[in-house]
């Protein structure tokens, strides 16, 4: 541990790019408000108080995100039997089919008003919000409710009427009436059903009905039976209605209540709702005043809390706020997503609800507008009422993100015995492991006590954290390596006897990995051992997991009035990333100078700068453009480079002058990989494209700079128009902080790094080579030096750190110099062998 700390330090230091081991929320994007339904104009119609659901399902062949929508289309009045309407998204509630007719729901209607969910036998359930006095009224003498629900088979495509639904259990000598299921419904991974309700018990004293309450009941046959298990919340006097819960990420319930005075508070359980804290307000919300919650927690573990609150002159606002620890101990970064004014349309009831559909994005729904805004009006024309959403994506200091699901097949490999596959489940399976879903069969699995589930990145990448879930709800135990051989392997993580209910957060000091096992036995009473969900995080920025649409999160733009730097995803007629997702896209759409900046890197003069670059257009003659990319000192460009359409890269020092011999090295709409290497101090820098070295002549643009801390990328400037690009995979480090991993990609255990060729220097078959065997050593290494000359000649051996451990100095007879180190003294790891001579320098690494 004390080494991983020195090492994440001394890459902070290097690099100035890292997180903390705990996540934290960076940044918060919130679209525009989009209506998903309209209520028909010529009806009187209501549309209100949404409720909404997303899970995976298999679309032919790839794994989808399903929504489910409903809606109340009666009055706002608890009543039996209630009318709903709804409606369903198979494209992450981008678009929805068009509404079902609004029904009465009863005991053939469907019935989705309130909450609905998918058992773990794929089976969905959907409970309804009142029973009626048919089913809901005390029974005296009788020790049950009986009520009828809903369940299907297809996920939401039909559904079947379940008739004679029991609770049971409540305390003797009690009556108990106006029993309604309200938000949210826990799933365990046993099958066990939790929901929270709110109902009035009548004590066999004569003292009448108490005031509402707010219980826990939970169900082990699908839904078709349930025991009371607890109350959460009684205050006499005090009606405790409309409530949420939900298991958080350390296994408890949280639940929070709406009261008579529309102050929201909370109570937790962790055992199952036996017992619960002492009552009190949500902490952290500055207004307590709300109506409806709702709790959601997100595939990337962070939960949010919905709700509207109450301001009766102009409607509802809707608001929103974040525990990024997902246990709702903390809430931040509250917000009011929608404020009511005055007009028809622009009010709402303040019921929303939230669905998932990215790992860091989710939708969260209201209606517009509640008929009790206008009067005696009921049904006002043109007809307002409607369902609308908004995309809401959250930025984590766990970012850039390894595009696991766009990659494979073919960009990575995956090495696992966890194959398990079902008809029930189409979601399961290899690449349920990274499908941005924690729902529970949305994973890897072996249908044993152990299993083993390898990630091959096919090259070696620079990473710093991963997220997993791992069988959710279950105890497992795991061991989480890396290696760049599939041979010598090295510890991130140790999971003992633990209960995922959803990601887990990493953080570790950078480290050379291509690949990462994940080695799982099943813990307690677990009989099968799955992945549920499994990320790894680059230090190079892979723009995943950003907010899509706008300027990164840690970039400056030049022209902040009109953006033209965005996150892009495979938006027509744009690509997607590279081998992702997500790019950074620039386009010069008018004749100011476009640029976009990040600094913050650790100031040092030797530099090495790395990148996709796909070209896409230029602005044409009789102002040719360019895409620019330099190293900056600030707001200076100390080198200051750029593709032409010809593809040929030049660098500007006054004038401009082509790289190298100046050849087309990057073609038009190609994704080509771009290094530059370069050192202020001796104001020298070398290109290389797809590895290639194409020229070391790149002198500064500003001379006077003498250290390098950042990058930026640029158009033509003023006035070309029409320059576009896209960036992907960007990455600045001190050249030499990792001496082996951050110069040169997927080095095997004895391949040579050269160091960066001086000005005129041109390979040859003459360059020095270092070999070392064996490779991991024990007790002696020996090195092998070739295509050297006569004379003195310099080995260094380096640990991880850039520490120098010895020197050695010894005169070479011939163009092969060979000696043997003595390692038995250093510990395990990975060491760097230096060794000089007649002014070339080679490192290569040793693992021991």
């Amino acid at each position: 541990m004390m080494k991983r700390l020195q090492t994440f330090m001394l890459y902070m230091a290097l690099t100035g790019t890292a997180f903390a081991q705990a996540p934290v929320i960076q940044n918060v994007h919130y679209g525009s408000w989009i209506k998903v339904t309209q209520a028909p104009v010529d009806t009187a119609q209501w549309m209100h108080f949404p409720y909404v659901a997303s899970f995976d399902v298999s679309n032919g062949t790839s794994i989808v995100k399903k929504t489910i929508m409903s809606w109340a289309t009666g009055p706002d009045k608890v009543m039996f039997p209630g009318s709903f309407g709804w409606a369903g998204s198979m494209n992450e509630s981008v678009t929805f089919n068009s509404p079902a007719p609004a029904q009465t729901a009863g005991t053939t209607a469907l019935d989705l008003g309130n909450c609905f969910k998918r058992n773990t036998d794929g089976v969905m359930v959907g409970l309804p919000l009142y029973f009626g006095n048919d089913g809901a009224h005390p029974f005296p003498g009788s020790p049950q409710f009986t009520f009828s629900y809903h369940t299907s088979t297809d996920n939401g495509a039909t559904w079947t009427v379940q008739n004679g639904a029991t609770i049971t259990g409540f305390p003797t000598g009690y009556l108990v009436a106006g029993f309604h299921f309200h938000r949210g419904i826990i799933q365990d991974a046993d099958g066990t059903l939790w929901a929270v309700a709110y109902a009035q018990f009548n004590p066999n004293d004569g003292s009448g009905y108490q005031s509402h309450r707010a219980i826990l009941v939970k169900s082990t046959t699908g839904a078709a039976s349930w025991t009371y298990v607890n109350t959460i919340q009684y205050t006499p006097g005090i009606a405790y209605t409309e409530s949420t819960i939900a298991r958080c990420k350390d296994g408890s319930i949280l639940a929070i209540m709406r009261n008579d005075a529309n102050s929201l508070k909370y109570r937790r359980s962790t055992d199952n709702g036996v017992n619960w804290t002492t009552v009190n307000y949500v902490p952290n919300i500055p207004s307590n005043i709300g109506v409806d919650p709702f709790l959601d927690l997100l595939p990337n573990g962070v939960l949010v809390l919905t709700y509207g609150d109450n301001v009766p002159t102009t409607g509802r606002n809707c608001r929103i706020a974040y525990d990024v620890n997902g246990t709702g101990a903390s809430w931040t970064d509250y917000t009011s997503t929608f404020t009511g004014t005055s007009g028809l349309g622009n009010r709402s009831s303040g019921y929303t609800s939230v669905a998932p559909v990215r790992n860091n994005q989710f939708l969260q729904f209201s209606d517009r507008a509640l008929y009790t805004y206008y009067g005696t009006n009921n049904h006002p024309l043109p007809n307002p009422f409607a369902i609308y959403t908004k995309k809401i994506e959250l930025v984590l200091n766990y970012r850039n993100r390894i595009d696991l699901k766009t990659k494979y097949p073919g960009q990575v490999g995956i090495t696992t015995n966890m194959t398990y596959t079902s008809a029930t489940h189409p979601e399961t399976g290899v690449a349920g492991a990274f499908d941005a879903s924690t729902d529970y069969w949305s994973g890897a699995f072996n249908m044993s006590t152990s299993g083993n589930y390898t990630v091959d990145l096919l090259e070696s990448q620079i990473i710093n954290g991963l997220s997993i879930c791992l069988l959710k709800g279950e105890p497992q135990n795991a061991q989480i390596d890396y290696s760049t051989d599939n041979v010598n392997w090295s510890p991130l993580k140790t999971y003992t006897n633990v209960t995922h209910q959803t990601v887990d957060y990493v953080g570790f000091s950078p480290v050379a990995a291509r690949y990462i096992k994940v080695a799982v036995t099943a813990a307690g009473s677990a009989t099968k051992v799955g992945i549920n969900e499994l990320n790894i995080f680059r230090t190079a920025d892979t723009y995943e997991d950003y907010v899509y649409g706008i300027v990164p999160y840690g970039y400056t733009a030049s022209d902040t009035a009109s953006p033209d730097f965005w996150v892009t995803e495979g938006v027509t007629p744009l690509p997607s990333g590279y081998n992702s997702q997500r790019a950074l896209y620039m386009f010069d759409n008018d004749g100011n100078n476009k640029s976009l900046r990040k600094n913050g890197y650790t100031a040092s003069a030797t530099k090495t700068f790395e990148f996709k670059l796909r070209t896409k257009g230029f602005s044409p003659s009789p102002n040719p453009g360019c895409v620019q990319f330099s190293l900056m000192s600030g707001t200076s460009a100390v080198f200051h480079m750029a593709v032409f359409p010809n593809g040929v890269i030049k660098y500007y020092n006054g004038t401009w002058n082509n790289v190298g011999s100046g050849p087309v090295s990057v073609p038009l709409d190609t994704w080509k990989s771009i290094k530059v290497v370069a050192n202020a101090s001796t104001n020298t820098a070398s290109v290389y494209v797809d590895g290639t070295l194409i020229g070391s002549n790149v002198v500064k643009d500003v001379v006077s700079a003498t250290t390098i801390d950042g990058f930026s990328f640029g158009s033509g400037g003023s006035p070309q128009i029409g320059d576009k690009a896209l960036f992907d995979d960007v990455e600045l480090y001190t050249t030499g902080a990792f001496p082996l991993a951050l110069q040169q990609d997927a080095p095997a255990a004895n391949e040579t790094l050269m160091a960066p060729l001086k000005k005129d220097e041109t390979p040859g078959t003459d360059v020095m080579t270092v070999v070392v065997s064996p490779n991991p050593a024990d007790n002696v290494a020996k090195v092998t030096v070739k295509n050297i000359v006569k004379g003195p000649i310099e080995l260094q051996l380096h640990d991880f750190y850039g520490r120098k451990l010895k020197s050695f100095s010894y005169m070479s007879q011939g163009d092969t110099f060979s000696i043997e180190i003595p390692v038995q003294a250093y510990g395990p790891g990975i060491y760097i062998i230096t060794v000089k001579q007649n002014g070339k320098v080679v490192q290569t690494k040793l693992m021991k």
